[in-house]
């Protein structure tokens, strides 16, 4: 990962990983993740939160929870990641249909679905095939194995369809 910064005491940074987690030599996606280090070091665990909508970011939804967390647990790590596709994560934006000056402001209509899923299409070519529930899974475990440190209890928390990514994530890496 490259560290981007401090963002409100929390470490940010970026990193790549496949577009295709089953295709060697392939291209990459940008993930975002975030970080808050415990005052405690080395840190017991970490706890990775990943937030669900489908879409939502967790970049910009646990702020609050991690600025309260330390105050009760201080020897945890705890991370943050936006799945492929959403937040700051090689976001999957329709530009013209999002904006906000159009009928349905930033929120696409009904009408503007077949005309966003082309415009998705003309700028990701095949790589839009890849962003799935699976090929965020394995960007999850690919981050964690990047990140986990050897003695540290690794725990993962999702809300919503971050719960869903989860339970996929371990049926694809029952040994992590």
């Amino acid at each position: 990962p490259r560290l981007m910064g401090e963002q409100e005491g929390m470490e940010c940074a970026e990193m790549d990983v496949p577009v295709d987690h089953g295709a060697e030599g392939g291209g990459t996606l940008r993930l975002r993740l975030k970080r808050l280090r415990a005052p405690v070091q080395p840190a017991r665990a970490q706890v990775w939160l990943v937030q669900g909508g489908p879409g939502g970011s967790s970049w910009e939804d646990f702020q609050g929870l991690l600025r309260r967390l330390p105050e009760t647990i201080g020897d945890i790590d705890f991370y943050t990641i936006d799945h492929r596709g959403t937040g700051a994560s090689s976001r999957l934006r329709c530009p013209v249909q999002e904006d906000p000056a159009r009928e349905g402001g930033p929120a696409l209509t009904d009408a503007e679905y077949p005309e966003c899923a082309q415009a998705l299409r003309q700028l990701w070519g095949d790589a839009l095939d890849h962003f799935s529930t699976e090929a965020a899974a394995l960007d999850l475990a690919y981050a964690i194995d990047r990140m986990s440190q050897l003695e540290a209890l690794v725990c993962v928390w999702g809300i919503s369809y971050g719960a869903c990514l989860l339970q996929r994530c371990l049926r694809l890496r029952p040994e992590r």
